[in-house]
């Protein structure tokens, strides 16, 4: 028998193809091969996107974050922001901090903010006073809270004179 002939009976259909290093390769065992592959790639891919997307459902779900949300939030670590670096925080004056708000806050939108402010003593804070501002929101259902903390530092000692703990809540007029 000579070498093309038994390789040829080794074959599935008995049809070749030369590849590219000049062997011999039976045609229907290769393209079975890279089918179960294939299939295998697909439902491990399948798969794999179930549980991203029911991860992702679950996530997104249990946290509602709508577009609402989403503006509300980004307006109240602004204002957050801004009456911080301003100072009127750190200023402890409520009217000039009701001001800047209500020039802030958008006319179709309600605020409330409380601030705490604590000293620092002894590797302990204590609550030295606090004060709120705005309206009530705790029937409301669509809010957005920021909180901030913030040391507010004297000039001349360049240490912590006491720190505050800002926080703004921030929901649609109805």
């Amino acid at each position: 028998m000579k070498m093309g002939t038994e390789i040829r009976a080794m074959a599935c259909s008995g049809e070749f193809h030369r590849s590219r290093h000049g062997g011999l390769r039976p045609v229907c065992c290769g393209s079975r091969r890279g089918w179960v592959i294939s299939v295998d790639a697909l439902l491990s891919t399948v798969i794999l996107t179930l549980m991203l997307g029911t991860f992702a459902f679950l996530v997104s779900s249990s946290q509602p974050r709508g577009p609402v949300l989403l503006d509300l939030n980004g307006k109240a670590i602004d204002a957050l922001d801004v009456l911080s670096h301003d100072g009127d925080l750190a200023s402890l004056n409520a009217s000039r901090v009701n001001s800047t708000l209500n020039r802030l806050v958008q006319a179709n939108q309600e605020w409330s903010l409380t601030v705490d402010y604590y000293n620092y003593s002894s590797g302990n804070f204590t609550l030295s006073g606090n004060y709120s501002l705005g309206g009530n929101s705790s029937d409301k259902k669509t809010v957005s809270t920021e909180t901030h903390l913030i040391p507010v530092i004297n000039q001349t000692t360049g240490r912590a004179q006491y720190y505050l703990r800002a926080q703004l809540v921030l929901w649609p007029k109805e």
